[in-house]
Order: C-alpha cells, then structure tokens, then sequence
C-alpha cells in the first residue's frame, strides 16, 4: 500500500501525550538491535519497550518554563522542556516525557543542567546505547517506556548518483522525492530499481527509513536489564 507523501502541518500535543510518531533509521536494526524474538526490529501490533533519543537540528533558551511539544510532521518535532541530567557525554530533556541526545565529542552548545531549552529535534527509538550502556551512568533517570506500535510506516527515496568536489562519484539519497509504504513490520526489503520501477523509475537504488506510530503504555520510565540475546 502507498500512501501518498505527507503534507506540511503542525499538530500539537500536550506533554505526556498517549500517541507519538517516532523514528527508526535501518542502520539501528542493521547492527542487530532491538531483537523481538523473531527477527531484529518491531512489528505493527506488538508491545515493546525502548527508550527515546534526540538529534536536535537546532537549540535555543525557552522563552517560558512551560513544558510543550508540537509535531511537526513524520518524526520531527518541537519541544521545549527541562534539561534535567548532564554527564560528559549527553544531557536528558523532560518534556512530558524523558528522552537522551548522546555525543562522542562536545559540541558547541551544551545547555546547562536545570536549564530550558526548545529544540528541534528528529525524535527516534533509542540505538541501543541506553540500553546496553547509559543506564549504568549514574544517576542517570529511567528512560524506558513501554509501547503499543500502531502502524509501521516505510519512508523510502532514490538514491541517486552525483559527482563530489574530488570528482569522483557517489549515491545520495533525492529526500524531495520520499514515498511512503505502510508496512506489517520493519524487517529489511531490498529495494532496487528492478522491482520498483513504477515508484522510481529512474532510481539507481533505494534507501528508506521507518517511522513508527506509537501509543504510550507507560507514563513513567523504567529500567530494563539487558537482555541481549538474538
């Protein structure tokens, strides 16, 4: 089933709101993350439990100390909130709910614990690093929610050949030409342009990316011991 691409609208949320869009690029599930019993990934209808990261585009001091979150549309949102934990090597912003952004290097804003900020943000299913590793940090808050996904959406868009400034030639994703396929579960569909012709004619391949809508089942985070197997 295609669904035809999403337009462009603003859907606003109060903090702890029950339904979430949030995504899940491939790669997560590529490095054997997220392991159902079946395969690595999630399924329409099934009840699972992950935390939540954000990768803010932007950042900035919150005009108020109100808590808010605004959809922007697909996984992308708005929110403004608490930055409640610091540690070397991320911060957790409480906007209702609680998620992490993690780093390798600082970068060149890191806002200040107690601090509130609005960000944009990209807010995706955590990659496994909280749940293998962060929640060992200590005083680090309890991240883990539990879900009921509702539907499993597949964003896919060509990648097309350019030529970089050393002249030689790459494949980069045509993000202007994004479709979406409503899919049973996020298990791995090679996509080229063989079977795909009448999606991307002139596509070279394909690269996609999940969103998953999600209904929250838990107001308040836990933790979950790992649990590694698969």
């Amino acid at each position: 089933m295609t669904i035809p691409p999403q337009q462009e609208y603003q859907e606003h949320y109060v903090p702890g709101s029950n339904t979430w869009s949030i995504g899940l690029p491939t790669w997560v599930l590529a490095d054997k993350n997220h392991w159902n019993g079946t395969f690595f990934g999630f399924y329409k209808n099934q009840l699972a439990p992950f935390a939540l990261e954000i990768n803010p585009r932007w950042i900035i001091p919150a005009s108020s100390q109100d808590k808010q979150v605004i959809h922007q549309g697909n996984s992308i949102y708005t929110l403004t909130g608490e930055v409640i934990f610091v540690w070397e090597h991320g911060w957790i912003l409480d906007f209702g709910l609680q998620a992490y952004t993690h780093y390798y290097s600082t970068p060149s804003y890191v806002p200040e614990h107690r601090s509130f900020i609005t960000i944009e943000t990209y807010l995706t299913v955590d990659h496994f690093i909280y749940y293998r590793k962060l929640y060992k940090v200590p005083g680090i808050p309890p991240l883990i929610y539990q879900w009921h996904i509702q539907r499993v959406t597949r964003k896919i868009y060509p990648l097309v050949r350019q030529i970089g400034s050393d002249g030689r030639g790459f494949f980069a994703p045509d993000t202007t030409r994004s479709k979406y396929i409503e899919e049973e579960n996020t298990k791995h569909i090679n996509y080229s342009i063989a079977p795909d012709e009448e999606t991307f004619p002139d596509a070279e391949e394909i690269d996609e990316d999940f969103i998953l809508e999600c209904q929250l089942q838990s107001p308040e985070g836990y933790y979950t011991a790992p649990k590694l197997e698969g």
